[in-house]
């Protein structure tokens, strides 16, 4: 949006024209930060990750997590001017004992979750329990809010159906009267959380805020105050995920097939100067496939995954072997020279490490060679071989990143050397000198011959 208000450019070459949205990119950018400097603010990682599902398929997709984090608590500082809420809120608040390890490791300090995700033991207690607990991790302890699963459920309600407004509105105002009459001397915070993708009307949201700030039971809190207070006395037991909430993650193939394209970026990003914008960009790419909102939309989800492949695949292909596979190269002598030839077609200068494996007959020095290529340039390397034997024999050439991560598609060459080998050579020359003595026989012969011819002529 901010982009947008600074005036952007739609279409491509001769198509290209301004955009539209100039003016209602910055309407909205000024709404936002008029609704933000009103309370707190309260980062999700770029793009809202499926914490759960991502965590679940392995440490790579794991600190993505954790990238997403900081990118959405830096984001945020940098457009509002102060510090987010270091908070994390996994989809419908719910999360397992791997996601509370991830985000634990991402710095996070206080986790927003539903009230079903840490159940009460021991059966319901007589009064209402506020929402500051703790919950532990591999590591450590974070604080958790526990948003009141009852509660929620009727706001969010309300919303769904606008007929049904103003009833959920005096039905929350009711529920928590009841909950202030079960011990008025004991003042609890309550959270109200409901679903990220919550749309209501305008007029139920503000009744809903209207209403929460008249009646004398009620003392709006921000979610900080809620954290700084004492956690309630009650036994949890541990975290609980339902089965039917792991059945909505990113389906474990999906994930996958995100992690490969992620190796291949992580492999892109070896060879190009660090803090690349393309390389930013592709990691960009990755997290807005590990969105919890796929999780509606698998479909498209595979979509936008087969199109961040494609296009991560054809960059990398403009850094690529020039050399023709299986093209033949012939050594004309016992040691020679193999032609390589890497090319750069990209904007920016990268740094690569040429492998050459040869085969069980040909020797090569030097098997790794690194090379740094300007951009829009192509360098030739000479790959010095030695053929043990004469015969057409395999040369594998491999890019890869300085720090050994394979690079792209391997090119076979094929070389064919004239030159005899040892048991070649130690034939050839037995046979010589075998030859050489037969002849060397025959002409003493021959001039033994002659001389007696000579004596007997006298």
């Amino acid at each position: 949006a901010t982009l947008m208000s600074h005036g952007y450019q739609v279409g491509q070459g001769s198509d290209r024209k301004p955009g539209a949205g100039r003016a209602a990119a910055g309407s909205w950018l000024t709404a936002l930060h008029g609704a933000a400097g009103q309370g707190e603010v309260l980062a999700l990682p770029y793009a809202d990750p499926d914490v759960a599902a991502a965590a679940r398929s392995g440490p790579a997709l794991a600190t993505e997590v954790q990238v997403a984090t900081r990118v959405g608590q830096a984001l945020l500082s940098r457009t509002f001017g102060t510090t987010p809420l270091a908070y994390s809120w996994p989809p419908d608040g719910l999360a397992d004992q791997r996601t509370i390890d991830t985000l634990f490791a991402a710095g996070v300090t206080t986790v927003v979750l539903d009230s079903q995700a840490l159940p009460i033991v021991g059966g319901e207690p007589s009064e209402t329990p506020g929402a500051h607990t703790t919950v532990p991790s591999r590591d450590g302890h974070l604080e958790a809010l526990l948003s009141d699963h009852t509660l929620t459920g009727v706001v969010q309600d309300g919303a769904a159906d606008p007929t049904q407004g103003p009833l959920a509105v005096q039905r929350m105002i009711s529920e928590l009267l009841m909950i202030q009459a079960e011990r008025p001397s004991d003042p609890r915070s309550i959270v109200i959380a409901p679903d990220r993708r919550w749309s209501p009307s305008p007029a139920y949201a503000a009744a809903l805020l209207a209403e929460s700030g008249r009646v004398p039971w009620i003392a709006p809190v921000t979610l900080s105050q809620v954290a700084a207070g004492p956690t309630y006395d009650i036994q949890r037991g541990p975290l609980a995920y339902p089965a039917a909430e792991r059945a909505q993650q990113l389906s474990r193939g999906y994930l996958l097939g995100v992690a490969a394209i992620k190796r291949r970026i992580d492999a892109f990003a070896g060879i190009l100067p660090a803090g690349d914008a393309q390389a930013r960009s592709f990691d960009s790419g990755i997290l807005r496939l590990l969105s919890s909102a796929w999780r509606l939309d698998p479909a498209g989800a595979i979509d936008q995954r087969n199109t961040l492949r494609a296009d991560v695949l054809a960059t990398m292909n403009r850094v690529r072997i020039a050399s023709a596979d299986k093209s033949l190269v012939t050594l004309t002598s016992h040691t020679g020279t193999v032609p390589v030839t890497i090319r750069n077609d990209l904007d920016t200068p990268v740094r690569v490490v040429v492998g050459v494996a040869p085969s069980l007959h040909l020797v090569v020095k030097g098997g790794r060679i690194t090379r740094t290529i300007a951009p829009h340039r192509q360098v030739p390397v000479d790959v010095r071989a030695t053929a043990l034997t004469s015969g057409v024999f395999p040369l594998t050439v491999t890019l890869y990143t300085p720090t050994g991560q394979r690079y792209g598609d391997s090119v076979q060459l094929f070389v064919r050397s004239t030159a005899y080998g040892v048991t070649a050579l130690l034939i050839t020359g037995g046979a010589t000198a075998v030859l050489l003595l037969t002849v060397v026989g025959r002409l003493a012969r021959r001039a033994r011959a002659a001389r007696r011819a000579a004596r007997g002529s006298t």
